[in-house]
This record gives C-alpha cells, sequence and structure tokens, in this order.
C-alpha cells in the first residue's frame, strides 16, 4: 500500500525491503506524482543492493537488525544494534547521485566514533554452519575446514558440524531414529528435507560420498 501524510498526496510514503514484491516496488521507480516529493521508508537493503533515482535526502537512524546465532545454545536471534561506520557512509552515499543532497543523521558525532564498530561482521560468522558444511561435501569437497573462504567461518564450529555430522551416520547405520528426539530433530530434518541434492544423487567412493549417501 502508500500511505499519505495528507488529504492531498502531498508526500507519499512507500515501504523498500528485501522481500517486497516487484509489482510495489515499480512503484517506487516510477517516482512521485507531479507536485508531490516521493518518501521512501528503507531496511539496509537500499544501502547497496538498490539505487532510487533522484535521491535528494537521506535520514539515518544509525541502527540495523541483525542476526545473531549463540554458539552455546543454537539459539538464532534477530537483534536491533548500532550499525557500522562504513554502513553509515554507505546510507549517507545515498542522497545525491544525481545531484546535490544531504544525509541527515539521528545520532551524534559520539556515538558514530565511539558505538560503532569499523565493519559489521560478515554473515557467515553469524549463522549455524551444518547445512554449509553439507553442501559442501555435496559438491565433492572432501576437506571443508582446509577450504580457502574469502571470509572464514569459525574452525571450531565447522568442526563441531564434521561430529554432528558422524554422529547422524554412526545413528543411522545402528537403526536409531534422532528425530524422536527433540534436541537433533531439527538437524536430522534438515538433512532429509533437504533440496539442494537431485534425486538419485549418487557421490564419488571417497569419505564425503559414502556419508552423504548414508545419510540419504
Amino acid at each position: 500500500e502508500i500511505y499519505t501524510l495528507s488529504l492531498h498526496d502531498a508526500l507519499p510514503i512507500f515501504p523498500l525491503y528485501s522481500l517486497l514484491s516487484s509489482e510495489r516496488q515499480a512503484a517506487i521507480w516510477a517516482g512521485a506524482p507531479s507536485g508531490s516529493r516521493l518518501c521512501v521508508v528503507a531496511t539496509n537493503v537500499a544501502e547497496t543492493s538498490l539505487t532510487i533515482p533522484g535521491v535528494k535526502y537521506v535520514v539515518d537512524c544509525g541502527k540495523v537488525k541483525t542476526k545473531h546465532w549463540d554458539r552455546v545454545t543454537g539459539v538464532t536471534a534477530f537483534l536491533v544494534e548500532w550499525t557500522s561506520r562504513a554502513q553509515a557512509d554507505q546510507r549517507a552515499g545515498r542522497a545525491g547521485r544525481q545531484g546535490a543532497g544531504h544525509a541527515y543523521r539521528l545520532y551524534s558525532s559520539a556515538v558514530f566514533n565511539n558505538d560503532m564498530k569499523d565493519f559489521s561482521v560478515p554473515e557467515i560468522q553469524q549463522r549455524p554452519v551444518d547445512d554449509l558444511l553439507l553442501q559442501m561435501k555435496a559438491m565433492n569437497i572432501e576437506k571443508v575446514v582446509n577450504f580457502p573462504f574469502p571470509t572464514c567461518p569459525d574452525l571450531v564450529q565447522l568442526r563441531q558440524a564434521e561430529r554432528v555430522v558422524d554422529l547422524l551416520v554412526a545413528a543411522k547405520s545402528l537403526g536409531i531414529d534422532l528425530r524422536e528426539r527433540p534436541a537433533l530433530s531439527w538437524v536430522v530434518d534438515a538433512i532429509l528435507c533437504c533440496d539442494y541434492l537431485p534425486v538419485g544423487w549418487s557421490g564419488p567412493p571417497s569419505k564425503s560420498g559414502r556419508l552423504m549417501m548414508t545419510l540419504l
């Protein structure tokens, strides 16, 4: 929907986020109606992924919703926190790309210098690596720990994921159904329901191939 602040539609307001349908996004690219000024309320998807033409002013709240993964409990949660200085500069750079512009930051320079990190933590270091390991095993990558990641995930978590997979293989060979155990049911379901392996897939006669065929 398009939200307006006045009866005369002088300031149409459009939302913008990653899951927004293409039809609703098209209204943004169409520009503001004649005699009005376009206002877009966007998530950080507008920092680098999309460039809205004709933007002159950016209002930056300085906050970002980030996915955090607790390595102890295995729980993933979204937390609102200060963005990084690099992201704040990206947001400011959205203003005035096609002409004069200005960015208004709703936080002090002390927050910018003291409370914000230089760069945000890469997502690969803030998520579980179990599904990543399985996908790489399916790609015939034998030693996932030795893979030259551009940004390497936590090696301890990779080794723990290897042990979980070995545990599942051992349990299956003994006829134990771990899906009946709530603590591990989500891991088993993720493996049994993974859709990145084609039907009838068969791996090479290696340890990783036998491992994946045993799981599936």
